[in-house]
């Protein structure tokens, strides 16, 4: 009788375990959570030997997967890049947290998200892992085929983080004239905020002002390294900027009995506020950017041995709205 009794108190402690599901969160609603429970459903439940979580990010066209098992001193952590199609984000997610569950899927897969061939296995009921034994272990082929196609879609190059533009537009300050601007960034994944940096160059076309009856002209390239953040979603997002610049003067006369041409190094600092819209592995970009040039600088009309006879102060705040686009490297 005692072990009839201690038999009915296993298979009812083992009916309690086989009814743990596992917990989905999802940060976006391409995925959304309910989406990939449902695809979860179709590989053969969600049903874990133990509580566990799993939280899915999503950033372009790359899905940030995270598992964590109670108890667990870390999380596990898988990066995919995948279509922008919401059920096939939604498959590719559940593909993952089954491999982590060592889930083997019912029937075959509708759709083959991330490259692996439909296989039609019957569910295998998954066995409590060993506390030094990663949920990765698991000796299922499937999950295994699946993890090997995940691992080669995160090295594709739309996965990529560094970023080469070019935008063009006009700036002002004393004068308007036409601007060119060419930047390198690279941005981190924060669960839809971003921090980054970027390095980037700016000239203009030369201006111009009369003075003392001749023409001077100068031009101020520079070259600027910025911090940066941006906020949104996977479409579209905000950006701000800024970080210090360092500049070269460079002015010259016209119409003078003597021309002379000078330089000067200068400096100041610069901010940015961006608008911009991915397109595949490029995006498309509108700035306004504001510079203080912070060294004060200023032509001047000089006649020997007479001295200085004329100057003009130049601007030390400056303007640039430009309308860009940048590919992935």
């Amino acid at each position: 009788m005692i072990m009839l009794s201690a038999i009915a108190v296993m298979v009812a402690l083992d009916a309690t375990v086989g009814t743990t599901t596992v917990t989905v969160e999802s940060d976006s609603p391409c995925p959304s959570a309910s989406a990939i429970e449902k695809a979860l459903d179709g590989l053969g439940g969600r049903k874990a030997p133990r509580p566990a979580s799993a939280t899915v990010r999503s950033r372009g066209d790359q899905l940030t997967v995270e598992f964590r098992w109670p108890g667990s001193p870390q999380s596990e952590t898988r990066e995919l890049a995948v279509e922008s199609d919401c059920e096939s984000r939604a498959q590719s997610a559940a593909v993952v947290i089954a491999s982590w569950l060592g889930i083997l899927p019912e029937a075959a897969l509708v759709s083959t998200p991330l490259g692996a061939p439909p296989v039609a296995i019957p569910y295998a009921t998954a066995e409590p892992i060993a506390p030094k034994r990663t949920p990765l272990e698991s000796n299922l082929p499937v999950a295994d085929e699946a993890l090997s196609s995940q691992r080669s879609a995160a090295k594709a190059p739309s996965s990529r983080s560094h970023w080469l533009g070019v935008g063009l537009g006009g700036s002002a300050g004393g004068g308007v004239v036409p601007g060119l601007r060419i930047e390198l960034s690279r941005a981190w994944a924060r669960a839809g905020f971003d921090f980054g940096w970027m390095a980037s160059t700016l000239v203009s076309t030369p201006r111009s002002k009369s003075l003392d009856g001749g023409a001077s002209s100068w031009m101020r390239p520079a070259l600027a390294l910025e911090g940066m953040a941006s906020w949104g979603g996977p479409q579209v997002r905000l950006a701000i900027d800024l970080g210090p610049l360092a500049g070269l003067t460079v002015a010259w006369g016209s119409g003078y009995p003597a021309n002379h041409t000078d330089e000067s190094a200068t400096w100041g600092v610069t901010a940015g506020l961006r608008l911009q819209v991915a397109l595949a592995s490029s995006r498309l970009w509108g700035e306004l950017r504001i510079i203080d040039w912070l060294h004060g600088e200023s032509l001047q009309h000089e006649i020997k041995p007479t001295g200085i006879v004329g100057s003009v102060d130049l601007p030390s705040i400056e303007s640039l709205l430009s309308l860009g686009w940048s590919f992935a490297l």
